[in-house]
């Protein structure tokens, strides 16, 4: 995973649980492969919290660029859907355009 170190060391100082989604990426993966792929991962972590000792009160995602523009997109998705209610959300430079538009695709089909 290209960010391992980098997120062990933000579970470290954090003391956090940090789970890592290894979605499908584009352009061999069109959307909205990348999209389910990081929103299944939000799925099994939010299923799986006791087992993993995380406190499904205190669960957040994030990324960077098209990562960011997934983490907020599976932001909106768990919104919508009642899946949980994330403490928060650690975007960094996100292409959030795309996610709108994303968002109105999904909600067009």
């Amino acid at each position: 995973m290209k960010y391992a170190p980098q997120m062990s060391a933000m579970a470290a100082e954090g003391d956090l649980v940090v789970v890592g989604v290894n979605y499908q990426k584009a352009p061999e993966h069109k959307f909205p492969i990348p999209f389910d792929d990081s929103y299944a991962g939000l799925e099994w972590v939010v299923k799986n919290s006791e087992r993993l000792g995380v406190d499904p009160t205190a669960i957040g995602v994030g990324g960077d660029s098209a990562g960011g523009n997934l983490a907020a997109c599976v932001a909106i998705k768990a919104r919508d859907t009642g899946l949980v209610n994330l403490a928060f959300q650690a975007l960094i430079y996100p292409t959030t355009m795309s996610c709108a538009m994303m968002v109105w695709i999904m909600a067009s089909n």
